[in-house]
């Protein structure tokens, strides 16, 4: 059995898993391919694809039924717990999608500070509300170092930088 499990792809199709989830929900194909949107004849060939990409079968009909085989009612634990996993990265990168989003750290000397800054972070909070800006200050020397460690993002400095970076 190990090594029919090492053979195997570990790659799934989820609208394979989806549509196996909507017929046991359903215990119908055709209730299923309704509230998908689909043919019937596609969602047993999704079903079809999906236990011959496990190599068991899945579903077994009853009458007019459709009901798990033990192999299905073993995949139907996971199904649920695939789909709220999936569910969690899309939510999670939805602020990415949406716009500029993160934390960006800026060096300023006090005097662009408190005369410079306030109008353009304004304008940068309406605009990104999803960027989070944190402000340091200090002296240019200072700031251009920070830059150059990689500890602050940027820095806004009124004297010429020395140094070739």
């Amino acid at each position: 059995m190990q090594g029919i499990r090492n053979t195997l792809d570990k790659t799934l199709n989820l609208d394979q898993l989806k549509s196996f989830g909507l017929v046991i929900e359903t215990g119908s194909f055709s209730a299923a391919a309704d509230r998908l949107g689909l043919t019937q004849p596609a969602v047993s060939l999704q079903i079809r694809q999906l236990e011959r990409r496990l190599a068991v079968r899945l579903v077994e009909r009853v009458g007019k039924r459709a009901r798990t085989t033990p192999a299905g009612m073993e995949l139907l634990r996971h199904v649920h717990h695939i789909e709220t996993a999936v569910d969690n990265a899309f939510d999670a990168l939805a602020d990415h999608a949406s716009g500029v989003t993160g934390r960006v750290r800026l060096g300023t000397g006090a005097t662009a500070c408190l005369h410079f800054l306030p109008a353009v972070l304004r304008g940068l909070r309406e605009k990104f509300p999803e960027l989070s800006v944190v402000v340091s200050t200090g002296n240019t020397d200072d700031h251009v170092r920070k830059v150059e460690e990689n500890s602050i993002d940027l820095a806004l400095v009124t004297l010429p930088a020395a140094g070739a970076r």
